[in-house]
């Protein structure tokens, strides 16, 4: 499908639209795939206006615009049409942006039953064939911008299912890290409690559960000099205050470490997986059996 926009007529004076009508014809050029520029060799063609507005968008896209002299077989004998066509080219060349080697402005008009005899030539025929090449042209990007598009998606969702396993692999290393700060800072209040239930146990308990070797081999490597250190700190108060700060710090340090950061859900790693097969599996493909009917038209249309 072709949509051709007709721009209002630009004329200098007092004439007011209901919007910004210069700023509407730039808007609909920056998305246009062809800018047809159609001078009128009996109207206001080269009115400031007109002049500044094809400047802007020549400025902006000037490998899509497009001049040509409408209404030729109005414009005179030859000698007179050859003068409306300096004219204007030597208007456009004052532009800096319009001012450019190999300028091209073909004679166009639509003829009819009342159009005279003219010598001017119609190249009419030329526009048509711009519009048809644009089409093909416009087709090919679209395709081939298609096929980008799904490898571009395909490559984001991969590259975002890696991030997210980096920011598993990392939250785990961090609970560990955790686990293993709070492990420390938790081993004087474990050991602590191990003295007090070897002190508090009775001595036939712990015949009757460990060997009696077994228990003169943790008295004599085990409580002994945990016991002689507990009574060192018991008497040194400033030991005590260091220990506990030495473990409120470490376990702070590990709750610090071990902060997880957010990561997919399995039903939205699961979607994102189901989409990219789809797009690598469902839409890209099309882009070959639509060439491939883009095809089948050009050689019908050339064959009639």
């Amino acid at each position: 499908m072709v949509n051709f926009l007709d721009t209002p007529g630009l004329t200098d004076g007092d004439m007011m639209y209901d919007f910004d009508v210069d700023d509407a014809i730039l808007w609909i050029g920056n998305m246009a795939d062809r800018i047809f520029v159609f001078f009128d060799p009996i109207g206001q063609a080269l009115c400031k206006r007109t002049l500044n507005i094809v400047e802007k968008l020549s400025e902006n896209r000037p490998e899509r615009m497009r001049f040509y002299l409408s209404k030729a077989d109005e414009a005179g004998p030859e000698s007179d049409r050859q003068k409306v066509l300096i004219q204007i080219a030597q208007e456009l060349c004052k532009r800096p942006a319009l001012n450019k080697a190999g300028f091209d402005m073909p004679t166009i008009f639509v003829p009819g039953p009342n159009t005279k005899p003219t010598r001017c030539v119609n190249q009419i025929e030329g526009v048509c064939k711009e519009i048809e090449k644009t089409i093909n042209l416009t087709i090919q990007n679209t395709l081939d911008q298609l096929e980008r598009d799904c490898d571009r998606i395909a490559s984001k969702i991969d590259i975002r299912l890696q991030n997210d396993n980096a920011i598993r692999s990392d939250n785990s290393r961090g609970s560990l890290r955790c686990y293993l700060l709070w492990l420390i800072a938790f081993t004087p209040l474990l050991i602590w409690l191990s003295c007090l239930a070897e002190s508090v146990i009775p001595q036939e308990t712990k015949l009757a559960f460990i060997p009696k070797e077994y228990i003169k081999i943790m008295n004599e490597f085990y409580f002994k000099p945990v016991n002689g250190m507990s009574k060192l700190l018991l008497s040194q108060w400033e030991l005590i205050g260091g220990v506990i700060f030495g473990c409120l710090l470490l376990f702070i340090i590990g709750w610090v470490a071990g902060r997880k950061r957010p990561t997919l859900k399995k039903k939205q790693v699961k979607d994102m997986l189901n989409k990219r097969q789809f797009i690598l599996d469902c839409v890209k493909p099309e882009k070959d059996r639509y060439y491939k009917l883009y095809l089948t038209q050009c050689v019908n249309q050339h064959d009639i």
